[in-house]
């Protein structure tokens, strides 16, 4: 592994595990994957692992690192992708989170494939979250691309989608290739509530990843989070009579004129935004 920093040491001592991938950016629509991600890692005894460096995948005039205080003292944070073992019941899992690489996409999923294959991974589950035309008050939509056999298992959604895509689906297509048992789930969030995280979204996640991963039963709850993000929804949709109507005619037919979300989505934002001051 060229780019990627693991101690020796775990490829002995991790319990056949299990991967789950997550990345911050184009393929995380309310950060919804992300904040999967890291509510795994508190929810559990987790360690971090491997590093790897960014130096070769980013261009630091689009993704900046950032200067930090460390006991009085100035630091530079430079982007990096992330490797930590998280110690569950059964098996581990071997947990891969960072920013979206913006340079050699096929080097970079290379490098998760070998580090997969030297830690002895051999079934994996990407996850990512997009904006659609969908209620929050409904069950969140997941859509799987992975075989007919294990949509049909797990209550997956198909897509017909075709055109531009992000690194998640380059690295479970690459991953396939390679060899490993590979599903990427992606949740549908309501476009109407882009702006802000949704936990919901998160929760629904992570059950299916583990439903897929054959560890039912073990999901983390992020109840508090959920209830406190509907309530913030709740007193949000009471605002606007017009909102309302929107989201029951998405609860009928799933879309409606355009011109209307986009002013609605405006309308949010200004609330938001109000809501911070």
């Amino acid at each position: 592994m060229e780019f990627m920093v693991i101690d020796n040491r775990w490829r002995e001592a991790l319990n056949r595990p299990q991967g789950l991938v997550a990345f911050r950016g184009w393929n995380d629509g309310g950060e919804a994957a992300s904040m999967a991600i890291h509510h795994l890692l508190d929810a559990y005894p987790s360690t971090h692992i491997g590093t790897l460096d960014h130096e070769e995948f980013t261009d630091y005039q689009v993704t900046r690192p950032e200067v930090i205080m460390d006991g009085g003292s100035h630091h530079i944070l430079w982007p990096q992708t992330d490797v930590h073992q998280v110690e569950l019941p059964g098996r581990d899992l071997v947990v891969v989170i960072g920013d979206e690489p913006r340079l050699r996409w096929r080097t970079y999923c290379l490098e998760i494939g070998k580090m997969f294959g030297f830690l002895g991974v051999d079934q994996v589950v990407c996850m990512g979250a997009f904006v659609g035309q969908v209620a929050h008050t409904l069950p969140v939509p997941i859509i799987g691309v992975a075989p007919p056999d294990v949509r049909v298992r797990h209550g997956l959604l198909s897509s017909n989608y075709t055109g531009p895509t992000g690194i998640l689906s380059v690295l479970n297509d690459d991953l396939g290739q390679s060899g490993f048992d590979s599903v990427s789930l992606w949740a549908a969030i309501p476009h109407y509530l882009a702006t802000i995280e949704n936990p919901q979204a998160a929760q629904e996640l992570l059950s299916r990843s583990f439903d897929v991963l054959g560890r039912d039963g073990s999901t983390p709850d992020l109840g508090a989070r959920v209830q406190e993000w509907r309530e913030d929804v709740r007193d949000l949709i009471s605002e606007s009579e017009e909102l309302q109507q929107y989201i029951s005619g998405l609860e009928q037919s799933g879309s409606l004129d355009p011109d209307a979300a986009d002013e609605l989505v405006e309308d949010i934002e200004a609330f938001l935004r109000d809501s911070e001051s």
